[in-house]
């Protein structure tokens, strides 16, 4: 396509209104907080560092943090915390323009810090869309599949939260992305260092992510059109960003933190103990964590197996392994379900690779097949308006499972949230955002007295307040409605971001059916 004499890659235009139309989604429905234990405690690590250029918390009591002679450091790895840094600088200029109160100013660096899960859903849906296309996938069913798996699965709640699992997601798919051959191509050089550095963030974000090395190592070296140097050679070009960024960056993280290379800090639930059983059980069928519940096109895997493996064969047991992996080492950790969370936490970063061999069954699929796609997308939507719409925090105490009255280790931690079906979230945060929904439009919305930062840094409301929670909807325009803010400033940047939303799904349906 020419444009001013140089040719443009029609495939770039896509990439950059599918990631423009997503993005522009996940800032409108975002929530604007940090309210979790591990947001608050990632998120006090960049202000101290930003601030001071240390990684210790100048708080003694920072929630999920190690005090190490008088220094409270958090538990979590250091990719998060990159990542998020950006975004905080963006929200300390934003503050310091923005005609607020000092109280409100000083969410307004947490509340950028917030929206990095939103560019990294973004990146997400366009890396998707890309190996999508390498395998051959036609231009619709790519973008289709892409929306579909950032909007109609359990990831879409973790995309307006600061949590890892948006990371972890996009590197196990830009490892995975950038191994995977095309139709006509094998591996290159630049592919298995790209993939390496997947990787070695995935490894930097989280160490757990380490069980995924071996699984891709095996994929690499076991490539039959080259001889033993040549396997060794691909091993070493992937594994080296992998030694210096996941290994070299956490052991350099952890030595700035304790001056112990080998100590990560971590003091949370560290013990394997839940029966593989339960877990699996949980993980895969339960009726408040069941990943089938949450992401409803999954149903579809069963026939696109047969498929999928008929045409990437390696592929195919690569993706299986990795899942595999995730899921015993899951199903037997402590806190399976990454409570308080919505849905199997530990299994949205595998939701990506998982979609891939349903894109390639629908790409080939009837007219009927297509709709009854369409509509489990459809429902899964539905499904994660529950999630995004009612904070799972808040569902938990509505039902009385938090605070928690069971330790994380007891059989019945959480028990009703995870296996009675009518405390399904699926259902109760449905039923919470009709009941909310209904007092909002009545007028009888909370209003809340901001009284700055919270002793312990979350919750920025007097304690005699908390209550109003439970009637809260968890979106920014209804946070700033109950604090108060002017109604016009609301609607009008409201109805920017509609806007937004708008030219840019015009754009990318446009740009679509101009290449179709």
């Amino acid at each position: 396509m020419p444009h001013f004499g140089v040719s443009i890659d029609p495939n770039r235009k896509i990439k950059l209104c599918l990631f423009l139309f997503v993005i522009s989604i996940l800032v409108f429905i975002s929530g604007a907080r940090l309210v979790s234990s591990d947001e608050v405690s990632m998120y006090l690590t960049i202000e101290s560092l930003v601030k001071s250029g240390t990684f210790a918390i100048p708080l003694e009591n920072a929630p999920n943090s190690s005090n190490v002679d008088g220094k409270s450091y958090t538990w979590y790895e250091a990719g998060n915390i990159l990542a998020g840094i950006p975004f905080y600088c963006a929200g300390n200029i934003a503050a310091s323009i923005l005609p607020l109160s000092e109280s409100l100013k000083s969410f307004i660096p947490r509340a950028a810090v917030s929206l990095t899960g939103a560019f990294f859903g973004g990146w997400i849906a366009v890396l998707f869309f890309s190996v999508l296309r390498k395998l051959g996938v036609s231009l619709r069913v790519s973008i289709g599949m892409a929306l579909a798996l950032t909007l109609s699965t359990f990831l879409l709640p973790y995309f307006k939260m600061f949590m890892r699992e948006p990371i972890l997601a996009l590197c196990l798919l830009g490892a995975c992305g950038y191994l995977l051959p095309g139709p006509k191509n094998r591996n290159n050089d630049r592919a298995l260092i790209v993939a390496g550095i997947f990787t070695g963030y995935g490894i930097l974000t989280k160490l757990a992510f380490a069980i995924n090395l071996l699984p891709l190592l095996v994929y690499i070296y076991r490539n039959d059109n080259k001889d033993l140097s040549g396997r060794l050679r691909e091993v070493l070009l992937f594994l080296i960003p992998v030694f210096i960024l996941g290994l070299g960056g956490t052991m350099m993280y952890n030595f700035l933190r304790f001056g112990n290379p080998m100590n990560i800090g971590y003091a949370g639930g560290t013990s394997f103990t839940t029966p593989v059983f339960v877990g699996l059980y949980g993980l895969l069928l339960s009726p408040g964590k069941g990943i089938l519940w949450f992401a409803p096109m999954l149903f579809l895997l069963i026939p696109s197996h047969g498929v999928f493996r008929k045409k990437f064969p390696r592929e195919t047991y690569l993706i299986a392994v990795l899942f595999l992996a995730n899921l015993l080492l899951s199903s037997v950790y402590v806190a399976w379900g990454g409570d308080g969370s919505w849905g199997p936490r530990y299994l949205a970063p595998l939701l990506p690779l998982i979609f891939l061999p349903v894109s390639l069954y629908l790409d080939q699929a009837t007219r009927t097949i297509k709709r009854i796609a369409l509509t489990l997308a459809l429902f899964g939507f539905i499904i994660q308006l529950g999630g995004i719409s009612i904070y799972a925090g808040a569902y938990l105490r509505e039902i009385g499972e938090y605070p928690y009255q069971r330790d994380i280790g007891d059989p019945e931690f959480l028990y009703k949230a995870h296996f009675i079906p009518n405390y399904s979230p699926v259902i109760g945060h449905w039923r919470m955002l009709s009941r909310n929904a209904i007092e909002h439009l009545e007028g009888n919305y909370p209003q809340f007295s901001v009284i700055g930062q919270a002793a312990d840094n979350r919750l920025p409301i007097a304690d005699d307040e908390k209550s109003k929670l439970l009637h809260t909807i968890d979106f920014w325009f209804t946070y700033a409605l109950y604090a108060n803010i002017s109604k016009k400033i609301i609607f009008t940047v409201a109805f920017l971001l509609l806007g937004l939303c708008g030219i840019s799904g015009f754009l990318l349906n446009r740009v679509t059916l101009k290449n179709h």
